[in-house]
């Protein structure tokens, strides 16, 4: 197998208050096992992102530190069982198609720290990911939607919301 990619990074921040980072990067992998017509279509092509970028910021004042990043993982080789758009348990071998969905992710976090000892995190993740209940992902209804999953058939972790308090001694 061959993958070959680039990759950037940059960032600018001033001490620990406010900074930009980035990142992209561009792949391609190919299986120089299979032969000619089929060097991607193997699963060791497998959930390897042709592209992918993001973006974080942070900005603190005082006792607070607040944080926000975006990231885009766009199309990929993923395997469908018989062609139907899910893989299938049934033995049958799958198929592997690049996929025409991009999977965008955000997430926000702030920090307060209220004197020596306590510390209040506040999180937020997967803000855009579409909430999928069990009857819609049998249903089949989030296929091919943008964002809904990472792996073809098995839904994305909906937002989630969470506190920390932390008290150190």
């Amino acid at each position: 197998m061959r993958v070959r990619g680039t990759d950037a990074a940059f960032g600018w921040h001033e001490a620990k208050k406010l900074g930009l980072e980035a990142f992209v990067r561009a792949q391609e992998a190919r299986d120089l096992n299979a032969p000619d017509g089929q060097q991607y279509r193997t699963a060791a092509t497998e959930r390897r992102p042709f592209s992918a970028h993001g973006l974080k910021g942070f900005l603190g004042w005082g006792q607070v530190q607040t944080e926000i990043h975006y990231t885009l993982q766009g199309h990929q080789y993923s395997s469908y069982g018989e062609g139907e758009g899910r893989a299938s348990a049934n033995g049958l071998p799958p198929i592997v198609r690049p996929t025409q969905v991009d999977y965008r992710d955000v997430g926000m976090s702030a920090t307060v720290k209220a004197g020596r000892h306590w510390t209040f995190i506040l999180r937020g993740e997967h803000l855009t990911q579409p909430r999928t209940d069990p009857a819609q992902w049998v249903a089949k209804l989030r296929e091919g939607q943008n964002d809904a999953y990472v792996i073809d058939g098995y839904p994305a972790a909906p937002p989630s919301y969470a506190l920390e308090a932390r008290f150190r001694f």
